[in-house]
């Protein structure tokens, strides 16, 4: 090939190689553009959390409480009521995992919500949301294993996977799964997630009528994340008497006449 035919074929040669490449970059920023934002405001909320919504300073809680799974083991849950504290004050309530999926049931969730009654805490139940797993069949599996009763708290969704899913089915698929739960037991279900993950995903009216339950560490500081926020898990490395394991703590802003609107009448 002379020098010249080469001249003439290699701009052309350069501007096929351009536009295939922005076409690919283009086709699978397009495809994932949701898991894109949703990486861009993390790193948002790392560097400047007062970007977020109603972002407020530090608060300090009047009621606290923890959360627990089998990953907890086994947890002397009279030890806890007598000896458990945070920040100097007793605990008054307890999440509990009940279901994720379909079809699991956390291994601990009996004994644990048994014993927790009976040790006369506040309990509330909550659900691992897995977003390619139809909804109806999630709600099926957790109001068989779930019989909440009067003065528990509301149940919990608790949302932090994104998966592969479009957008719209993802947001649908836990609307629905919201809307089972309210329907059946008679009251808002809250909605677990972090900061970045709700504002990427759940500045939705559908999803904006449900009360929060916030999972924020950024700094080791406690905050109030906004004004629909009715719970905060703010460490998931306390040390509870009764409790082998580390375990989540979390504290809820208000007295214990404002926490009865959480509770199932």
């Amino acid at each position: 090939m002379s020098r010249l035919v080469r001249r003439k074929i290699m701009p052309v040669l350069m501007v096929v190689i351009i536009t295939v490449t922005a076409s690919v970059v283009a086709y699978f920023s397009w495809r994932h553009i949701d898991k894109i934002r949703y990486l861009i405001h993390k790193i948002e909320y790392r560097l400047k959390p007062s970007k977020f919504p109603n972002y407020s300073e530090r608060v300090n809680f009047d009621i606290y409480g923890i959360d627990v799974s089998h990953h907890n083991d086994v947890i002397d849950w009279q030890l806890v009521r007598e000896k458990g504290r945070i920040n100097q004050k007793p605990i008054s309530f307890v999440f509990i995992k009940a279901t994720e999926g379909k079809s699991f049931l956390d291994k601990r969730y009996k004994k644990n919500i048994l014993e927790a009654r009976k040790n006369g805490f506040i309990v509330g139940v909550y659900h691992f949301y897995r977003p390619e797993v139809n909804s109806f069949e999630q709600f099926t599996n957790f109001k068989t294993n779930v019989s909440l009763k009067t003065g528990d708290l509301a149940p919990v969704l608790d949302v932090e996977i994104r998966g592969n899913l479009p957008f719209s089915r993802y947001i649908e698929g836990i609307k629905n799964m919201l809307e089972l739960m309210e329907n059946h037991y008679g009251i808002k279900p809250i909605l677990y997630t972090s900061p970045s993950f709700y504002a990427s995903f759940m500045q939705y009216p559908e999803l904006k009528k449900y009360p929060l339950w916030i999972a924020s560490y950024t700094h080791g500081a406690v905050r109030q994340f906004n004004e629909i926020q009715a719970f905060h898990q703010y460490s998931d490395r306390g040390k509870v008497a009764g409790i082998k394991t580390k375990v989540d703590l979390n504290g809820f802003k208000g007295d214990k006449l404002k926490l009865q609107k959480y509770l199932l009448k």
